[in-house]
């Protein structure tokens, strides 16, 4: 039942009322919950071009990349604790004694979120997010690396000269016609994954719904300092003063990076090459800019 569910939302969903989406969703989630959402359990990637790798590699070489369609879910943030049980110190390797002293408490702060297995995973810290990929990427056959996407993969898919605005073209809408969830939505929450429009380029919920873990490469490489940011806005955002395509993204504090935030979560990106983290990435930063919170308020 919960196969043929997702099929007719998939081919008619997204023409729905916004309340009949949402509603219909949450109970395909919870329909059947060995199985989950039907929805979730092919890999969906969408191809963002071949970026210059100097600034992240300092070499010059170029490589496909693909973002992943959806946000990392609950359900599949779930999979991940039981699969590892959390013992796996080999996925948290380069991490300073904070965010291995976070880990401890991120079994409890996922529980919590199982009632909605459909909604992007979040409380999520940087390192978790991380090390969900590299457990991803031990999963695949292909050579395959998945990880957070940089701030230039992140441009990629922004900087597309054919839309005004990161979500299309026209202005943002309220209520029953909103194209994304932010703060005028009014849902207060985040949504199921794939509940509104996609954006001209395939992926979902790329602005709004929850902010998303990222690497920031905006640093000269001799710095030898990476920080971590969040790109493209939450629930709690009035998107409207955020219209710019350069402007989605902000720095959150730095104890965020290892509780997470309840607006914070992550999609993956499907790459080539690895982006190299060290411990001191978790504790400097380099531009002043205004907290995830503070962009809230």
């Amino acid at each position: 039942m919960a196969g043929e569910m997702a099929k007719i939302y998939q081919s008619e969903g997204l023409g729905w009322r916004l309340l009949d989406r949402l509603l219909f969703l949450e109970a395909l989630g919870r329909l059947d919950p060995a199985l989950g959402d039907p929805r979730l359990h092919a890999e969906s990637w969408v191809p963002i071009g071949t970026p210059k790798l100097k600034r992240e590699t300092g070499a010059e070489k170029s490589s496909g990349s693909w973002l992943a369609e959806r946000l990392v879910t609950v359900q599949e943030f779930i999979e991940f604790i039981e699969s590892t049980e959390m013992k796996d110190d080999s996925l948290w390797i380069d991490m300073p004694p904070s965010i291995l002293a976070g880990r401890k408490l991120l079994p409890g702060r996922i529980a919590k979120q199982g009632r909605h297995p459909n909604w992007p995973v979040v409380e999520i810290g940087v390192g978790d997010a991380i090390a969900y990929c590299r457990w991803r990427t031990r999963l695949r056959t292909d050579g395959k690396i998945v990880r957070l996407p940089t701030s230039s993969d992140w441009q990629m898919v922004m900087t597309s000269r054919t839309l005004r605005f990161p979500w299309g073209n026209g202005q943002l809408r309220k209520g029953e016609e909103a194209q994304i969830n932010w703060i005028v939505t009014g849902l207060g929450h985040p949504s199921p994954v794939g509940a509104f429009p996609h954006h001209p380029t395939g992926l979902f919920d790329l602005v709004g719904n929850v902010w998303e873990w990222g690497i920031d490469t905006r640093v000269a490489p001799r710095a030898r300092v990476r920080r971590f940011s969040v790109f493209g806005l939450s629930f709690q955002v009035d998107a409207a003063k955020w219209g710019r395509k350069n402007n989605l993204w902000t720095i959150p504090p730095p104890h965020l990076e290892i509780l997470g935030y309840p607006a914070i979560g992550f999609r993956c990106l499907l790459t080539d090459y690895d982006v190299k983290i060290s411990s001191v990435d978790f504790s400097r930063r380099v531009l002043p800019s205004r907290s995830a919170k503070e962009a809230e308020e």
